[in-house]
């Protein structure tokens, strides 16, 4: 049997991408900016194409985009002593739909 995750939240923008760290990979994203009246969805299974991946500044990303929103499994390893491991589990809300003071509901689900 299978049991979904589940995770909604809010937030009032600050005018800068948000990313929203749930711990897992979403299947299916929705996000209302009530402030603008805009809403968008992302379905994973609609996606055609992985985007890019980069070893940069020593983070590994995976980003999957799609209407604006995009899909967030970051690695961070610090090179400071002590080493510490980072990882960011989520999506990404680009500034291009958040103005500051904004209020903004998202819900995520993932198919367990």
């Amino acid at each position: 049997m299978r049991y979904p995750q589940i995770k909604f939240g809010n937030f009032t923008s600050d005018g800068n991408d948000k990313t929203i760290d749930l711990g897992f990979i979403p299947d299916y994203i929705l996000v209302r900016n009530v402030t603008k009246a805009i809403q968008l969805e992302l379905f994973k299974s609609e996606l055609t194409t992985k985007g890019f991946k980069s070893t940069a500044a020593s983070t590994y990303h995976t980003f999957l985009s799609s209407g604006g929103l995009e899909l967030v499994d970051t690695l961070t390893i610090s090179a400071s002593d002590p080493v510490k491991v980072t990882k960011v589990q989520g999506f990404l809300i680009p500034t291009a739909v958040l103005d500051n003071n904004d209020v903004v509901h998202w819900m995520a689900i993932r198919e367990s």
